[in-house]
């Protein structure tokens, strides 16, 4: 039996796994954008959850920052995601989103306060 140079296997080893990054990456997708009340005020706080119906453990959960901005990587755009977007205070969100493959794509929403 012969036996393949262990150079060889690391080489192709390591060719694999350079081939598999990019073929992962290609299908990704990003959503980012600002989030505003009704005056035109950026929300900090506003939880931005990303689920997947059918897959129960998927879960993708950003806060938006002072300046009301999130942003989401999908790594797989392939698929169509939920949407929600939450703060105490206003009313909640809830959208299905589909992001095309390799997209930068900017959504902005706007939150409407809770009427007491």
């Amino acid at each position: 039996m012969s036996r393949l140079p262990s150079r060889l296997i690391l080489a192709t080893l390591a060719l694999s796994l350079a081939v598999a990054a990019p073929i992962e990456a290609v299908s990704q997708g990003r959503v980012f954008g600002t989030i505003k009340d009704e005056n035109g005020t950026p929300l900090e706080g506003v939880k931005v959850t990303v689920t997947f119906p059918g897959v129960a453990s998927f879960k993708l959960e950003e806060i938006t920052n002072r300046k009301g901005d999130y942003a989401v990587t999908l790594i797989d755009a392939t698929r169509v995601y939920i949407y929600t977007l939450e703060k105490e205070g206003y009313q909640a969100i809830q959208q299905e989103l589909k992001v095309p493959i390799g997209a930068n794509e900017r959504h902005d929403y706007q939150m409407l306060s809770q009427i007491a």
